[in-house]
């Protein structure tokens, strides 16, 4: 019995040691302003290593939740969900990941500011020199290991992520290197983490008192989990119950036949992943340290639309958030715009992405870096 309490006792120790909260906001420099955390099991990933061996290695789900159970911290008859919810045709086959696990880990591009950028060539990673197609996937996007494209893109905010009007996107091959570099890169994904409280103010105006409620922020950050995403997304056509399904080549060459001023073509990226049993663990846990005031914790995804389009005036007035507020005003032409434009902007693609761990395995590689500013925690001291 004495050897069982010296397992446990080192176990609860090892716990305590790496996620002791801190009383002294000073010394969290992320305290009480809004920053981004970046797990250490992750820290290391960059773009030109090898999928297998970037990736981090996960303890194994089974001894987390048996030292969970031990710890008190879950219950054996309430388990979190761990598996994750991908269709077969959403996603790589195993065989197909396994020929993704050796090529490099696709070059990320992200703008500056949510401006206007012109990727710039990684040319000291000898692996984007010559990209050629990997994988062609069923139903999917040809893969092209290490696929780079010098078209312009601009952020755009109604759509929340990149549009190129490049005239160099005028051929199929270009418009399948401009979804490789950034179709295939995974969507930024966070786990928001709040604790706040509310206080009662009361102002004195014209003689008489009034009060008011305000909502009181006392830590906040970011949690990223975009380095636990498998690296490559597979591009399909989005599923429509309304729209029959096409190949997506040939979706390619409609976009590139159709001589409408203000077509498009979307892409639009979607994580399928249980986030929700990550952000109850994370939640339990921030309690756990002692955190009693109101807590939110979320998940958020950003980075989610990459699309081209053609390079018109009108298109471009139609995408811009002054077009769209001058067409309020003036209902007509918007009536026209859409009439004119219908059919030519509905070419959806999907970029299915996915976390290869379950939330367990997550919670437990990023639990380092949760924190709040409480008293100890209560299993783990």
């Amino acid at each position: 019995m004495s050897a069982e309490v010296e397992r446990t006792d080192l176990s609860v120790a090892e716990w305590a040691t790496q996620c002791r909260p801190l009383a002294d906001p000073a010394e969290k420099k992320v305290y009480l302003r809004r920053g981004i955390i970046v797990p250490d099991s992750v820290s290391g990933i960059a773009p030109g290593k090898i999928v297998e061996e970037a990736m981090p290695v996960a303890p194994s789900e089974t001894s987390i939740l048996q030292q969970y159970e031990d710890l008190g911290f879950v219950k054996s008859d309430k388990p979190f969900a761990t598996q994750v919810d991908v269709g077969p045709e959403d996603f790589f086959t195993e065989a197909e990941i396994d020929v993704l696990n050796q090529q490099p880990i696709p070059y990320r591009f992200v703008e500056e500011a949510k401006g206007t950028g012109i990727p710039q060539f990684p040319g000291e990673l000898a692996a984007y020199d010559n990209p050629d197609i990997v994988l062609q996937p069923r139903n999917g996007l040809p893969v092209m290991a290490a696929g780079f494209s010098s078209a312009k893109v601009k952020y755009e905010f109604l759509k929340g992520g990149i549009v190129s009007r490049d005239p160099i996107l005028n051929n199929k091959e270009e418009i399948l290197k401009f979804f490789n570099f950034h179709g295939m890169a995974p969507p930024n994904a966070f786990i928001v983490v709040e604790g706040y409280h509310y206080k009662t103010r009361t102002e004195s105006v014209n003689g008489s008192n009034s009060t008011r409620r305000e909502r009181c922020v006392d830590f906040y950050y970011n949690i990223d989990i975009t380095g636990f995403i498998y690296p490559f997304g597979k591009v399909s056509m989005a599923r429509n119950k309304k729209t029959a399904y096409k190949p997506v080549g040939l979706l390619l060459e409609e976009y590139l036949a159709d001589r409408n001023m203000m077509k498009s073509l979307q892409l639009k990226k979607k994580l399928f992943w249980d986030a929700n049993s990550l952000c109850k663990l994370v939640h339990r846990y921030i309690r756990e340290l002692g955190w009693r005031n109101n807590l939110r914790v979320v998940h958020r995804v950003s980075n989610t639309s990459v699309r081209v389009a053609a390079n018109y005036r009108l298109s471009r007035m139609y995408d811009s958030l002054d077009g769209r507020a001058l067409m309020v005003i003036t209902v007509i032409p918007a009536i026209m715009a859409k009439i004119y434009s219908h059919g030519h902007r509905k070419r959806i693609l999907q970029s299915a992405f996915t976390i290869r761990y379950s939330p367990v395995q997550v919670f437990e590689m990023i639990r380092p870096q949760l924190w709040c500013p409480a008293n100890k925690p209560y299993f783990f001291t």
